[in-house]
């Protein structure tokens, strides 16, 4: 395979070789017409000397002087003046004729005038000027037939080295085309294609050396981004691997956590309920005896006034027995009977005891029932001790905001009835939100709460199967959501 720089090496050799060769040529043709062209101007000046020589010899034989003989002396001097600066062949008979005449005037200035009609001697002064004259004319026109021939030397000559040249130049611009452009175009086009991520063709170009070597570099890059890219993929796909690795490990984590914490909240449960089921069957057996006494003292009673007192007794002592049963679900975890509740007369009972709780309070209360008098899947104590235990703590929540508002909204989305609590208090902290269910949690001073009341009303809706959440906003506002199943679905299945 040849190389660029050997193929242009020849080609400069190839082309200095003919410049040279045409210089010198053209350089010995133009030494060769120049020489001719003087021969040329001698052989012309000579003839114009023996035509003078002609007129002078004829002037001498009608009017012999000294004047016409000094031109003529001087002629013949300038004539072999000539004849001496060149040397050339035809130039040698020239001479023999300049000499003749020069004889045949010598001989011509002896004769007398009454011999020179009878003497030969002019007749062959005459002839041998005329035959100088003559010569020299020939010898002039083929000195300029020469010139002619020089002449068409150095054209042709010209002409052979700007053909040459043509066909040089020509030759290297198809050189150029199809060992560099061509190769270059396909190198680019396949660089291309590597360049949009094509890296499985080969790179093989045909052409000069260097051209070849650049298609091999080209080749040798193709085949490491090749691997490179492979190792780039199979690092993404390695990373990608370990980074859904540790996103499973991570929810692994967090699912241990949770399960962690429902272990830490079920211990906590079963032991606070342990100790909240005893209290309550002890505060449950003599709330029995004393309904007992109170049923008895009635029976015997004839006063109104003291039956009136025996009847706010009974009931005080039935919502004490409510309460401690509450307690005791919370305490077994165990779901009871669940009874079919209206929600409308449920409610509208605990407005009721809760408009009389905050009766002289600045506290704006809104209620507004939308779920056209569904019944849900609770027991109505239940469901009035949730909702009126929520209503109490946003009423303590908004004690010290300059306009306290609280919206108790239902409505019915479907199969599910949905109770919403809302107060614009100063919310509760991200930090605190997920412990609030927890039995005993409390926010309040020391003295003001027991800690029971949301985890004792989340164990209530979640045994009702239900939903107890809690969405807030810090320094806007606070909803708790009670989601309950509507009575029509039990039915449907």
């Amino acid at each position: 395979m040849n190389s660029l720089k050997n193929t242009l090496t020849i080609y400069l050799c190839a082309v200095m070789l003919v410049f040279v060769g045409a210089s010198i040529h053209l350089t010995n043709l133009h030494s060769d017409l120049k020489s001719t062209e003087h021969e040329a101007m001698v052989a012309t000046n000579i003839s114009n000397h023996s035509f003078k020589l002609l007129v002078l010899a004829y002037d001498y034989m009608l009017t012999p002087n000294n004047r016409v003989k000094n031109q003529w002396n001087n002629t013949q001097n300038k004539l072999e003046t000539e004849l001496r600066s060149l040397k050339y062949n035809n130039f040698d008979e020239l001479e023999v004729l300049s000499q003749s005449a020069k004889r045949q005037m010598e001989l011509l200035q002896t004769v007398n005038s009454s011999q020179r009609t009878t003497s030969v001697t002019p007749v062959a002064l005459i002839s041998s000027l005329h035959q100088l004259n003559n010569s020299s004319l020939t010898v002039s026109k083929s000195l300029r037939n020469t010139m002619t021939k020089h002449f068409n030397k150095m054209y042709f000559t010209l002409l052979f080295v700007t053909l040459t040249l043509i066909i040089l130049l020509a030759a290297l611009a198809i050189l150029i085309i199809t060992k560099i452009s061509n190769p270059i175009n396909v190198l680019g086009k396949k660089l291309e294609k590597v360049g949009q991520g094509n890296l499985a063709s080969q790179i093989e170009i045909n052409g000069f050396l260097e051209i070849s070597q650049l298609g091999n570099s080209a080749n040798i890059m193709r085949e490491n981004l090749q691997r490179t890219t492979v190792s780039k993929n199979a690092l993404a796909i390695e990373v990608e691997q370990r980074r859904k690795t540790d996103e499973q490990n991570f929810k692994l984590i967090e699912k241990l956590n949770e399960t962690q914490a429902q272990v830490v909240s079920m211990e906590k449960q079963s032991t606070i309920g342990t100790l909240v089921g005893g209290v309550a069957h002890e505060i449950n057996n003599p709330v029995m005896a004393i309904l007992g006494y109170m049923d008895f003292i009635s029976t015997l009673n004839t006063n109104e006034k003291i039956a009136d007192k025996i009847a706010k007794t009974e009931r005080l002592l039935g919502r004490i027995q409510r309460i401690t049963q509450g307690l005791l679900v919370f305490s077994r975890n165990k779901k009871k009977g669940i009874h079919n509740c209206d929600i409308n007369a449920t409610i509208d009972r605990v407005v009721e005891l809760f408009n009389s709780s905050i009766n002289g309070s600045s506290i704006d209360f809104k209620y507004q029932n939308l779920s056209n008098g569904v019944k849900v899947f609770i027991e109505e104590d239940h469901l009035e001790q949730v909702v009126l235990n929520l209503l109490l703590n946003a009423a303590q929540a908004i004690e010290t905001q300059p306009s306290p508002q609280i919206t108790l909204l239902i409505i019915q989305v479907g199969d599910i009835c949905r109770i919403t609590i809302t107060d614009n208090g100063p919310g509760i902290p991200d930090d605190i939100k997920f412990k609030i269910f927890d039995p005993f949690f409390t926010t309040k001073p020391v003295g003001k709460g027991t800690g029971l009341g949301l985890s004792i009303s989340n164990t209530l809706i979640t045994n009702a199967q239900g939903r107890l959440t809690v969405e807030s906003i810090q320094g806007v506002e606070t909803t708790f959501t009670i989601e309950l199943n509507c009575l029509q679905l039990t039915n449907k299945e």
